[in-house]
């Protein structure tokens, strides 16, 4: 197998994780203890799985891409949602929702890096950036309106416009490396 297909298929699979883990149950059951609500707990797990594949794509993407803006956007990326996802843990335990290990932080770096021969990777990477962005909107957006526990709500309202900047950057980047390409 190619590189060029390797690298091609793990964008698809990290995107497909991405879209996967923000799509929430959206269920507004409130728990009758004092232990968090389903929709918290849901949040929670699927904002940290959507964190740490940002991550892992970003860190792909900081090796694969030929345009020095989508690099620096990767980057970008690696580095708030790496923050964004201790945060997260942080509040989560304190709350009392019990992460498992592989959700308490985002994993070290391990990977050699592939050649840089796919010429569609900053573009599919972009393009997964924009739909990844969007659903992680929708996902912080109902916790924040429909969570149960205060701090979460807080936390996913803070939240969100970092990832609306995130978004905008995306359609820059994109625009910006059209124009590169010359496409417009």
């Amino acid at each position: 197998m190619t590189s060029h297909t390797l690298a091609s298929r793990s964008v698809v699979a990290v995107t497909v994780l991405l879209m996967l883990s923000t799509t929430g149950s959206g269920a507004a059951f409130r728990s009758t203890d004092d232990r968090p609500s389903e929709t918290d707990v849901l949040f929670v797990y699927d904002a940290s799985l959507s964190n740490i594949a940002e991550v892992e794509l970003a860190r792909l993407a900081t090796r694969m891409a030929n345009s020095s803006s989508v690099r620096s956007f990767a980057e970008h990326m690696v580095a708030d949602h790496s923050t964004t996802q201790q945060e997260l843990a942080a509040v989560a335990v304190a709350h009392g929702i019990d992460l498992p290990p592989h959700l308490l932080d985002v994993p070290a770096e391990t990977a050699q890096p592939p050649a840089r021969d796919d010429p569609w990777f900053d573009s599919t990477y972009m393009k997964g950036q924009v739909l990844a962005h969007q659903r992680a909107l929708e996902l912080f957006s109902a916790e924040a309106t429909k969570g149960s526990d205060q701090a979460l709500r807080e936390y996913a309202r803070s939240q969100i416009p970092a990832l609306l900047a995130h978004l905008e950057e995306a359609y820059l980047v994109i625009s910006h490396t059209r124009r590169a390409d010359g496409v417009e």
